[in-house]
């Protein structure tokens, strides 16, 4: 799809740099990147050039992010850069926030690091009532969760440092990013545009991360 088909589909597509891993991002991570790969280095100079550095991330399907040949997920997360710092020998350490979504239109050539025509993805439903009351229920079944965790795993505990949520839909981000869900979870969640039935999969995942969580404990006495 071309940037025309985007305005005339009501979403302008752009270009991205764009930094391929093994695990998806999801909106309201910090991910902190050592970057040594050649090409994500010279990735990493061309972001000092930009006003607002900022790039892609999309999971990776099949293959591995070393080395290229890799299958990637079509949607992925907007990376705002929050600090960047070059060693001696050429290597780079990033720290980035992941945004907005996007979705991933064309993939462009790898000149010299990975890059993608993507546009941004929209709720379709702005403000849902219904969201407010599943949100408390999300809620209710993280602190589930974050109760068996502790009981399993004492020295961890997923409710640390989780301030009041001053956003709803932020807030499940936040919520699913402690939860430990699989790849095909997020890339489920991060593809429905829909911020209410977002929460409401969000809880079931939840709920399922919380009994597989259990039975295999109980599995190991």
């Amino acid at each position: 799809m071309t940037s025309e088909e985007g305005d005339a589909a009501g979403t302008m597509s752009y270009v991205l740099p764009m930094f391929p891993l093994e695990q998806p991002i999801l909106p309201a991570m910090i991910v902190p990147l050592h970057i040594f790969e050649p090409r994500y280095r010279q990735l990493a100079r061309d972001l000092q050039e930009m006003p607002e550095p900022s790039f892609g991330i999309v999971g990776i399907e099949r293959g591995r992010e070393v080395g290229g040949d890799d299958q990637r997920f079509d949607v992925g997360v907007v990376m705002r850069v929050l600090a960047a710092e070059e060693f001696p020998d050429g290597r780079w350490a990033l720290t980035a926030v992941a945004s907005r979504r996007v979705t991933v239109v064309e993939w462009l050539p790898d000149d010299p690091y990975p890059r993608a025509a993507v546009q941004d993805r929209h709720d379709h439903i702005d403000g849902d009532p219904a969201a407010a009351g599943e949100g408390v229920s999300l809620m209710a079944e993280f602190e589930r969760l974050a109760g068996s965790v502790r009981r399993h795993h004492p020295q961890v505990d997923l409710l640390a440092d989780l301030g009041p949520p001053d956003d709803g839909d932020w807030r499940t981000w936040e919520l699913v990013s402690r939860s430990g869900l699989g790849p095909l979870d997020q890339i489920a969640l991060l593809r429905c545009d829909d911020p209410a039935e977002r929460t409401r999969l969000a809880t079931g995942l939840i709920a399922d991360r919380r009994a597989l969580l259990d039975a295999l404990a109980e599995g190991d006495r």
